[in-house]
């Protein structure tokens, strides 16, 4: 039986981590950084190659797609605020729990080079800088959240051009569809890579690695529990229908999406779910479709989860402007990267970049995302559900 894409990751991680184990208890583990570690280094080379212009593609032409959901008046408006704010609010969540449980903490990072730790920043100096002075500094430094300001503001534009704007629209679409062709060759060399990165780093860590990545998981599950009680739960306190309610109709949608793993086969228990809390035909065939693309709470969440450990393990301080950092780019890459495929993994290196972690850290933790996928798609599908119920209410 052919493995999906997931197993095989997962499969490579774990396989990664046997073979670092073995090399390091023989005492090889400079058989893993001259043999091994270059493999894992083009595997993120690649990664590196294709993130910005994907990134860049995809917000824009989604910026200027939202155009036609001005038809729907205040309901599409109250719906792209809803989820913004709920997204934001889920990093927020993440980033308290990795903090909390000091994932990362305790495993040294021994690789060669070392790793540079971005200078600290004021808050306000770091609100300035997510407007670029320089567009073509900031694509050629992979100033993340430059890039994305300056992508809205271009789809902001092109929206406001009208139909002059549509040729500069079908370059950016038929470039999202070519890099995103390019993504799919690439994520099927993620094994190979994930494998060689994994195999260096546990023969260098040994055991350590893999007690922390434990914690991990645990964190971010918690993180989801967390996210599902305090961001549903208020929304359905909010508008008045009860927390109770809310779970008792939405319990069985969220539980197919966990199963299953796939927000899409779980759209009909959403509508029946929502059906059973009396909303309206319109803000339904709206806000589900339409969060089924572009509200990711739970993917953003884990990211963020992610980069803690990150940070930790290489010793950067995330300091509050690196906290604003990273929970804008957690928000816009899970709303603005639908399509991409595995985006979770792709758009990984986006929330790194904005805390300055290295990008091989994306194939340390890949692995995972096959763990936490199951509570990931749970928390995205009741977070639809929880917007759907706000907007309906707040009409």
């Amino acid at each position: 039986m052919k493995m999906n894409l997931s197993a095989q990751m997962l499969a490579a991680t774990v396989l990664g981590a046997a073979a670092g184990l073995i090399l390091q208890t023989a005492g090889s583990a400079d058989v893993a950084r001259t043999f091994i570690a270059p493999v894992g280094t083009l595997f993120l080379n690649l990664m590196q190659m294709i993130i910005i212009p994907l990134i860049f593609c995809t917000l824009v032409t989604g910026v200027y797609e939202i155009n036609d959901i001005k038809k729907y008046g205040s309901i599409g408006a109250k719906t792209l605020v809803a989820f913004f704010v709920m997204t934001l609010i889920s990093t927020a969540i993440g980033l308290g729990v990795g903090e909390l449980f000091g994932v990362g903490k305790g495993v040294s990072y021994e690789a060669a080079g070392g790793v540079t730790v971005p200078p600290a920043v004021s808050v306000i100096k770091t609100i300035i800088n997510f407007v670029p002075s320089n567009i073509y500094k900031a694509l050629s430094s992979g100033d993340m959240v430059a890039i994305v300001v300056f992508g809205v503001f271009l789809g902001i534009g092109m929206i406001c051009s009208k139909e002059a704007a549509r040729p500069l629209y079908d370059v950016l679409a038929a470039g999202k569809a070519a890099i995103s062709n390019i993504t799919s060759f690439i994520m099927k060399l993620a094994p190979i890579g994930i494998f060689a990165i994994v195999t260096e780093t546990m023969a260098v860590n040994g055991i350590d690695m893999l007690l922390s990545m434990a914690g991990l998981i645990l964190a971010v599950y918690l993180g989801f529990l967390l996210n599902n009680l305090i961001v549903y739960g208020g929304c359905a306190a909010i508008s008045g229908t009860g927390v109770g309610n809310f779970y008792k109709a939405t319990f069985g949608a969220q539980v197919f999406a966990f199963t299953s793993q796939t927000s899409a086969a779980a759209i009909p228990f959403e509508n029946e779910a929502l059906d059973k809390l009396k909303i309206s035909e319109t803000v339904k065939s709206f806000v589900i479709p339409l969060g089924n693309a572009m509200h990711k709470n739970g993917t953003a969440l884990y990211q963020c989860v992610f980069t803690v450990f990150l940070a930790n393990y290489y010793g950067i301080e995330i300091s509050p402007s690196l906290f604003i950092s990273v929970m804008i780019a957690a928000t816009v890459s899970a709303m603005g990267t639908a399509g991409i495929p595995q985006g979770g993994m792709v758009t990984l290196g986006m929330v790194l970049a904005a805390a300055g972690v290295p990008m091989e850290g994306v194939s340390l933790v890949a692995g995972l995302i096959a763990i936490i996928g199951m509570g990931s798609t749970a928390n995205n599908v009741g977070g639809d559900m929880a917007a759907a119920l706000l907007v309906d209410r707040r009409r």
